[in-house]
């Protein structure tokens, strides 16, 4: 058998076929279809050696960047680490030490809500005589009240952005206390807040599971640098 004959395996067969199915949306149906497949590859493998024997791939800046981006995806595949391969309970403790940011639980919030719409002819004023009850004076909004407990990006959408921002930044309202009116594009809010939960660290068992994929993604990246680091010593720099 020469260098130049392509000889298909089973295991490459099946791979033709799938990637027939991703650019046809089905896998071949009978030996013509399977042979048209064939033909296909045999063609553009031999217009691609043929081209690499004539250095048309040394001179093409598009090919260059395919080429190297291609490497890198296959450097970053080979890096990955082996499925069920998981790291050990204390690398996942000290993982979320380092990452407690990124899931922590925010504080959050229960409040009473009362609502003074646009559509009244002074609405500002009507909030600002609101009496200490509250209860009964405003106007039919779609969450009732009381509302949560929630973070601010929940009383945001559930009730207005002005709101959140009133409800989570200094200075902190006092808990029981009716806020001032809060102006938004539906009309005047004022809240008082019911129960405070502070923001939590989860317990490891909680969220094992995005710790080992987190540790997966970093691991895959940590070995990708190596792998890189060791193609690089084989090609070194010399300035003249």
């Amino acid at each position: 058998v020469s260098e130049n004959t392509l000889v298909l395996t089973t295991e490459f067969l099946e791979g033709l076929r799938l990637e027939e199915e991703a650019r046809t949306g089905r896998r071949p149906r009978s030996v013509i279809e399977e042979a048209a497949m064939i033909a296909r590859y045999r063609r553009n493998e031999a217009l691609f050696r043929q081209a690499q024997e004539l250095g048309l791939d040394r001179g093409d800046p598009l090919v260059r960047r395919r080429l190297i981006q291609k490497m890198e995806f296959l450097l970053r595949d080979a890096s990955r680490p082996p499925d069920g391969d998981t790291p050990p309970d204390h690398v996942l403790a000290e993982l979320l030490e380092e990452e407690a940011e990124r899931f922590v639980t925010p504080s959050r919030l229960r409040v009473e809500h009362v609502f003074f719409s646009s559509s009244r002819e002074a609405p500002l004023e009507d909030a600002r005589r609101m009496t200490l009850e509250g209860s009964g004076q405003g106007d039919a909004f779609p969450r009732t009240s009381p509302i949560g407990p929630m973070d601010r990006s929940g009383f945001e959408r559930a009730i207005a952005p002005e709101v959140g921002a009133r409800l989570f930044e200094a200075p902190e309202l006092e808990i029981g206390v009716w806020s001032e009116p809060i102006e938004s594009a539906l009309g005047v809010h004022r809240v008082r807040i019911l129960e405070r939960v502070p923001g939590a660290t989860p317990a490891l068992e909680e969220v094992s599971s995005e710790l080992a994929e987190l540790w997966r993604e970093q691991e895959t990246a940590r070995r990708q640098e190596a792998a890189m680091q060791r193609l690089l010593e084989r090609y070194p720099v010399v300035t003249e």
